[in-house]
């Protein structure tokens, strides 16, 4: 969603700030499509850091061992 600034009213503009959803519940049978996660991949280096250096690195695992394993390593949280 694009917001026109000049016609936001501050109110608005919290309202807007206050909107957030945090997922905590995935369907493990949908799978993501390898050309999805290419396009998600491409738009998550272009998201902006500071002193623009955008060292992003990401990981992506599919294997429900690996992940089990790191299951400890995020202080137990599934979504991870």
């Amino acid at each position: 969603m694009i917001l026109n600034m000049s016609q936001l009213s501050p109110q608005g503009l919290v309202e807007q700030l206050q909107w957030r959803y945090a997922t905590k519940k995935f369907d493990d049978s949908k799978i993501i499509p390898d050309e999805i996660w290419s396009g998600i991949a491409s738009s998550l280096v272009l998201t902006p850091s500071s002193f623009g250096l955008q060292p992003w690195h990401f990981v992506t695992i599919r294997d429900r061992e690996i992940k089990e394993e790191l299951l400890p390593h995020s202080w137990g949280q599934a979504q991870v």
